[in-house]
């Protein structure tokens, strides 16, 4: 059985795609917790420092500056999913779609890379990107229910290098991972 709730927190310009994904982080969310759990905030005023010879921000400093700036608490049995949407990379990568602290139960996402084709350049149809919103989120909280990648390239498990992997895997756990799974949550 599951004790979790999860709370949504779009910083800074990710506020103006809360309409957008709203939708898709619930069903997301809603595998894992019942959707009485799942509550969404925004800070608008979240001024993200971004690493000028990179033009990226570097997902650590999130962590960092929720910690030392954020207007929104978290709770004892509460999973944070923070929504950026600034390019985001971690030393070592070239960029990440998301990364989470499974320690802290924390998650941030970045819709940028999302929203984009697959050089960077033209927005996607929205359906595509609220798909791809609907996989990272599933990914992530994944990661925080205790699953590590997964080898099945068709599990929401897989590691994507790109955004063309994001593409092909789907929207669900393969059997093995649900298997993990099936002991937390209520499948």
């Amino acid at each position: 059985m599951n004790l979790y709730s999860i709370k949504f927190v779009f910083l800074g310009h990710a506020v103006y795609g809360l309409d957008e994904i709203k939708e898709d982080a619930l069903a997301s969310a809603a595998f894992f917790v019942n959707e009485d759990k799942i509550k969404f905030y925004t800070v608008p005023d979240a001024n993200l420092p971004i690493d000028s010879s990179r033009n990226q921000v570097n997902a650590e400093i999130i962590f960092d500056y929720i910690d030392r700036f954020s207007t929104i608490s978290q709770e004892p049995n509460e999973i944070v999913i923070y929504i950026v949407d600034q390019d985001m990379y971690i030393r070592g990568m070239n960029f990440i779609f998301g990364v989470a602290n499974t320690k802290k139960k924390r998650i941030v996402l970045s819709l940028y890379r999302l929203k984009r084709g697959y050089y960077g350049e033209n927005m996607v149809d929205v359906q595509k990107y609220r798909e791809r919103v609907f996989k990272e989120i599933m990914h992530e909280l994944g990661h925080v229910y205790g699953l590590g990648h997964c080898k099945d390239k068709n599990c929401v498990m897989s590691f994507s290098k790109s955004i063309l992997e994001v593409d092909h895997k789907l929207p669900m756990f393969c059997r093995d991972c649900l298997d993990k799974l099936s002991g937390q949550i209520e499948i």
